[in-house]
């Protein structure tokens, strides 16, 4: 398949008008939020606490 770049980009813009035409089920999927997706910043947070508690453990100052 060698095409030239021109009929390259034609058939996309086809494929893609295209395919907004077909009805889909897929073009915004609702997201059912669980108990197990946590936020980025919590997973950040509690693993700076668990070391924090780790390290009053064994001992260990930061001043």
């Amino acid at each position: 398949m060698s095409k030239p770049l021109k009929d390259v980009y034609e058939l996309i813009e086809k494929m893609d008008t295209n395919n907004f035409w077909w009805p889909s089920d897929r073009v915004n999927p609702k997201r059912v939020s669980r108990v197990y997706e946590f936020d980025l910043l919590f997973i950040l947070f509690t693993q700076v606490f668990i070391i924090s508690k780790m390290m009053d453990i064994i001992g260990v100052s930061l001043e």
